[in-house]
């Protein structure tokens, strides 16, 4: 499975990477995203875990394909 989002936003792109990258704070602006952990490194596996209303709790290890800061994660 390959999940794949692309959103313009028009704000500094050094801030959205920060934000972007502050998994300890997801919960403040994400609610479907309540845990993730891992290392910014094309390769790399994550720890992630969804609270989604209709199918509950969800935990996934994603692969993280690219990371090119402070443009592509």
């Amino acid at each position: 499975m390959q999940f794949r989002a692309e959103v313009a936003i028009q704000a500094d792109p050094l801030e959205v990477w920060r934000t972007l990258v502050d998994f300890s704070s997801y919960h403040e602006w994400n609610p479907f995203i309540t845990r993730i952990e891992g290392n910014l490194v094309a390769g790399a596996k994550f720890s992630t875990e969804f609270s989604l209303p209709e199918r509950g709790e969800l935990r996934f290890k994603p692969e993280l394909v690219q990371c090119e800061p402070p443009q592509r994660l």
